[in-house]
C-alpha cells in the first residue's frame, strides 16, 4: 500500500502524456469573427466561463464562481467560503517549510490580483466598472462604499500585473498551446503537496486523490457551470473543517486554536447570509417586474403565487398576476395547432402539444443566418411563413444574458425586435412591457407595447402573430 499512490500518480502522468497531443490540437483553431458572433455555444455556454484569453479564463475560474463574476444569481452563488478557506488549508500544509510557505503566499497574492484584473465593481446605479482596466465610474457620487474600499487593490493589480501580462499575452488568446499543459502541471503540483503529507491516513489520501481528480475534471471540462461540480462543495467543506480541527488539537496552526474559531465564524457568517438571501425572495426578475419595490425582501413566499396556493384566485388570475395580458395570449396560442417560433422564455410549459409545435431559437442563431441570406425584412417574414411559423414568442429579458465582449446576442436581439416591430404583417398579441405613449392630444398614457416615449416596466415576454 505504501507505493500505491506513486503508482496512481504515475498512471495519471502517463494518461496526460497520451491526452496532451489531442488537447493541444483542439486549441489550435480560432473561430472566424462572423462564426463567433453567431455561435450559440459562445453566447449561451461560455457566459458561465468568461471571455478572457484562454489561460486567464481557466486560472480565474475558482474566483469567478465564488464571486459571481461571469454569472449573477442565486442558482450560481456558492458563496465565498471555499475561496477564503482553501488557501489557508494549503498554507497549513507547508507552514513549517518557511521558503515554500512564503512562495505560496506570494503566488496566492499574485493570483488574487490577477482575478481582480478580470473582475468588476458596481456603482450605485448597478453599472459595472473595473479600476484595474483603467475604467472609472461615471460620477464620483455614484461610488458605493464597498467599491471605494477595494478600488485601490484593483488599481494595484493593474500596475503589478502589467509585466506578467506582457509575458503571457503573446502566448495565449482565444486559443493557444500552453493552457492545458499549465493546468496539468498545476494539478500535479497541488496533488503532490497534499499527498506528500505523511500524517494523512491511506483512506484520506485515497479520498483526496479521487476528489482531486474530480475537481480537475470539472475545472477542465465543465465550462464554469457550477452544478456539474456540486459534489465538490460538501467534500471541500468537510475537508476544511477536519483539517482545522486536527491542526488546532495538534497546535500546528499559525494562530493556534483561535484560528479554528475564526474559521467557524466565517462559516457561520456565510450560512447566515446565504439563508437570509434564500428566504428574502429577491431576484432580478422580481426587481424588474414589480413597480412597488418597498416590500421586496420582506416575505418568504412569492406574493404573486401565494393567493393561488390558498385558493383566493383561480389559475388565470394567478397567471395575470405573474405576467399581465398573458392569459389572452395563451388562449389564442392554444386555440389552434400552428407552429410557434420561440426565442427564450418558458411559456412552452403553458402551451398544448408544445413538443410538436415549438421551434426554439434561444440565441437567435436561426434568425441570424436567415437574415444574412435574405436581407430584406419582408423576405424574412415570407421565409417564416414558408417554414410554417404563425406565432412568435419573445423573451424581453434575453439581452441580460449577453456577456460577450462584442455584444453579439444583443445585436441580434435588436435586429429581431426592429423586424417584428416594423413589419406590418406581424401583429403584437400581448406583452407585459408597460410604456408611456403619447395620445393625439399630447397626453402621456400607460400602454402595453414594445416601444413608447418612456419605459415604465421592462416586461418579460411578447407574443406576436404573423398574418
Amino acid at each position: 500500500m505504501k507505493n500505491i499512490y506513486q503508482v496512481i500518480c504515475l498512471l495519471i502522468c502517463c494518461l496526460w502524456l497520451i491526452l496532451i497531443p489531442n488537447l493541444l490540437s483542439g486549441q489550435s483553431a480560432d473561430n472566424p469573427p462572423d462564426e463567433a458572433a453567431s455561435n450559440a455555444l459562445r453566447e449561451e455556454v461560455q457566459r458561465y466561463f468568461g471571455y478572457e484569453d484562454l489561460i486567464y479564463r481557466y486560472l480565474t475560474l475558482p474566483y469567478d464562481i465564488s464571486a459571481n463574476v461571469n454569472q449573477q444569481g442565486k442558482h450560481v452563488d456558492i458563496g465565498f467560503v471555499l475561496l477564503a478557506l482553501m488557501p489557508l488549508v494549503l498554507l497549513s500544509l507547508v507552514y513549517h517549510r518557511k521558503k515554500i510557505f512564503y512562495a505560496f503566499v506570494a503566488i496566492l497574492l499574485i493570483y488574487i490580483l490577477l482575478c481582480f484584473r478580470f473582475s468588476f465593481l458596481l456603482d450605485k446605479n448597478g453599472t459595472r466598472y473595473n479600476p484595474a482596466a483603467g475604467q472609472n465610474i461615471f460620477a464620483p457620487e455614484n461610488a458605493r462604499w464597498d467599491g471605494s474600499v477595494v478600488e485601490p487593490l484593483y488599481k494595484l493589480s493593474y500596475v503589478m500585473l502589467n509585466p506578467v501580462k506582457g509575458i503571457i499575452d503573446p502566448m495565449t488568446g482565444q486559443s493557444d498551446h500552453i493552457t492545458y499543459p499549465v493546468m496539468v502541471i498545476l494539478f500535479m503540483v497541488l496533488l503532490f503537496v497534499f499527498l506528500a503529507k505523511t500524517e494523512l491516513t491511506h483512506r484520506k489520501k485515497t479520498i483526496l486523490l479521487i476528489g482531486g481528480i474530480f475537481v480537475f475534471l470539472w475545472w477542465l471540462l465543465s465550462g464554469g457551470i457550477i452544478w456539474y461540480g456540486f459534489l465538490i462543495i460538501p467534500l471541500a467543506l468537510a475537508g476544511i473543517i477536519s483539517r482545522f480541527r486536527k491542526k488546532s488539537k495538534m497546535r500546528k496552526l499559525p494562530v493556534s486554536s483561535g484560528f479554528q474559531y475564526l474559521s467557524i465564524g466565517v462559516l457561520g457568517l456565510w450560512v447566515f447570509l446565504a439563508y437570509s438571501l434564500r428566504i428574502s425572495n429577491i431576484s432580478i426578475a422580481n426587481f424588474a417586474m414589480i413597480p412597488d419595490k418597498s416590500n421586496l425582501g420582506k416575505m418568504i413566499v412569492e406574493p404573486r403565487l401565494q393567493p393561488y396556493s390558498v385558493g383566493m384566485v383561480n389559475a388565470n388570475e394567478c397567471i395575470d398576476l405573474l405576467a399581465k395580458n398573458l392569459v389572452q395570449a395563451l388562449d389564442q396560442l392554444n386555440g389552434d395547432s400552428e407552429t410557434i417560433y420561440q426565442v427564450g422564455s418558458s411559456l412552452n410549459f403553458e402551451i398544448r402539444e408544445n413538443h410538436k409545435r415549438m421551434f426554439e431559437d434561444n440565441t437567435l442563431g436561426f434568425f441570424y443566418q436567415l437574415a444574412n441570406q435574405v436581407q430584406q425584412p419582408s423576405q424574412i417574414t415570407q421565409a417564416f411563413k414558408e417554414y410554417g411559423f404563425k406565432y412568435i414568442i419573445l423573451d424581453l429579458m434575453l439581452p441580460t444574458l449577453d456577456r460577450t465582449p462584442e455584444k453579439s446576442l444583443t445585436s441580434k436581439y435588436t435586429a429581431f425586435v426592429n423586424w417584428v416591430r416594423e413589419d406590418d404583417q406581424i401583429d403584437l398579441i400581448a406583452t407585459d412591457r408597460l410604456v408611456k405613449q403619447q395620445d393625439g392630444d399630447g397626453t402621456l398614457r400607460d400602454s402595453y407595447a414594445l416601444s413608447g416615449e418612456r419605459l415604465v416596466i421592462p416586461g418579460s415576454y411578447a407574443v406576436f402573430v404573423i398574418r
